[in-house]
């Protein structure tokens, strides 16, 4: 009996011993919480609990700098059924970042459609090609204007080159002045042409610097002025000072005739329309006093 008693009392004693051992010892600190000193001393937050078993503490669970708490070493248990959860800081939201632009790598083809990145050269293209496609049904509604006005202006140019030739006594006929003048409306036409592929090439849709529109702008001035009278100098073959008076005669006379023709296609429609209206209206106002006449006389 006696060789039994002591270890009787050591398997009593034994967990006792062992809890008080295990249990360690913690100042609280000023911003400190139940959850805090759990998760830096247990090593998770969630068993905060058993800081607050092992020193009773009740809720609403409030600390004070400087107050000794007790700290189990022991496993994690499961939280009491009616234990209140410590209040804890909330979980930051994590905002998810927009999607990068799917760019097919090379060599690779993907079924679905592609967005490429803003300022690529697809990209400028794709919106060269929008801007192309909504001007297309516009200019298939001007297009008999359109040819109306080369038509004016092959036919101002030709007349204004024979009244220069003549100013300047230079020898020719009308057929030479009408084949001068659409070599140099084709030649317009084929700069504007070099101009528009140029620009798509080098600047993004609704993005161009002026100063890139106004070099252009010179540059095809310049090239026409420059064709124009190589065109003048090959046909008539005559002095370059005779060259440059018929030019500079025929363009500033021909465009002069242009200008003044567009204004009128313009105005046209706008006093068509304001003749309309006040025609209306004196007719209403005619209608409006015979009215007035006839209810005088009853």
């Amino acid at each position: 009996m006696r060789r039994v008693l002591p270890w009787v009392l050591l398997l009593v004693l034994f967990p006792l011993t062992a809890r008080v051992f295990a249990a360690a010892e913690y100042i609280v600190k000023p911003g400190d919480s139940l959850s805090r000193i759990a998760a830096t001393q247990l090593g998770s937050e969630a068993r905060w609990t058993e800081i607050a078993n092992a020193n009773q503490l009740k809720p609403p669970y409030q600390l004070r700098p400087g107050q000794r708490l007790t700290i189990p070493s022991q496993p994690a248990t499961t939280r009491p059924p009616n234990a209140t959860p410590a209040p804890t800081r909330p979980a930051p939201v994590s905002v998810a970042a927009p999607a990068a632009p799917t760019v097919a790598p090379k060599g690779t083809t993907v079924s679905g459609p592609l967005v490429q990145p803003p300022g690529s050269p697809q990209a400028d293209a794709t919106a060269w090609r929008d801007v192309v496609g909504n001007l297309a049904p516009t200019v298939k509604e001007l297009a008999p204007w359109i040819l109306l006005l080369l038509a004016l202006a092959w036919f101002f140019h030709a007349v204004c080159l024979r009244g220069a030739c003549w100013f300047a006594l230079v020898e020719t006929n009308l057929r030479q002045c009408f084949l001068m003048a659409l070599m140099m409306i084709l030649l317009v036409l084929l700069a504007s042409g070099i101009g528009f592929l140029l620009t798509m090439s080098m600047f993004p849709p609704l993005n161009l610097p002026w100063q890139a529109m106004a070099i252009a702008g010179v540059l095809l001035a310049v090239g026409v002025s420059v064709g124009s009278i190589l065109v003048v100098k090959r046909t008539l073959d005559c002095h370059w000072r005779s060259v440059v008076t018929i030019f500079v005669m025929t363009h500033f006379v021909a465009n002069s005739l242009m200008l003044l023709t567009v204004v009128a296609i313009t105005l046209v429609p706008a006093v068509d329309m304001s003749m309309q209206q006040l025609a209306q209206s004196k007719l209403t106002h005619w209608a409006v006093s015979k009215r007035a006449d006839a209810s005088a006389n009853r």
